[in-house]
């Protein structure tokens, strides 16, 4: 592996995605199940703005428990996890977000929407 900082992040991300992606197996599949529920949870644009920061918070739990089972299941000590183990957290926030997308940004929206009206205004 190079030790060229943004190839080691390109690998870290290829890594983990594939780690992540892949569902018949046990981090995959209840991170797949996570994401289901999470979506379930919050499919109601409305209600889930008005909880606001609880979306937020309960993103950040499924990112930490991937990120934990990471750390002790894949890391354990290999060589070759050495260089990419860094780049954890921000492989798999990158991965998280990019699924949840679709449920996350309409909420957002939702709750910024009258404070954009209003920098709108202000133009």
């Amino acid at each position: 592996m190079s030790s060229n900082p943004f190839q080691v992040e390109v690998c870290a991300d290829y890594a983990f995605y594939k780690i992540l992606s892949l569902e018949k197996y046990g981090l995959g599949k209840k991170l797949a199940q996570d994401l289901y529920d999470f979506r379930n949870a919050f499919k109601n644009v409305e209600e889930s703005a008005a909880l606001a920061p609880l979306p937020i918070k309960n993103l950040y739990i499924i990112i930490g428990e991937v990120v934990d089972s990471l750390f002790k299941e894949f890391n354990s000590g290999r060589k070759e996890m050495e260089k990419i183990m860094p780049y954890c957290r921000v492989s798999v926030e990158k991965y998280v977000c990019e699924k949840l997308y679709g449920t996350i940004y309409p909420i957002y929206k939702q709750k910024t929407q009258a404070l954009e009206c209003e920098f709108v205004a202000r133009r």
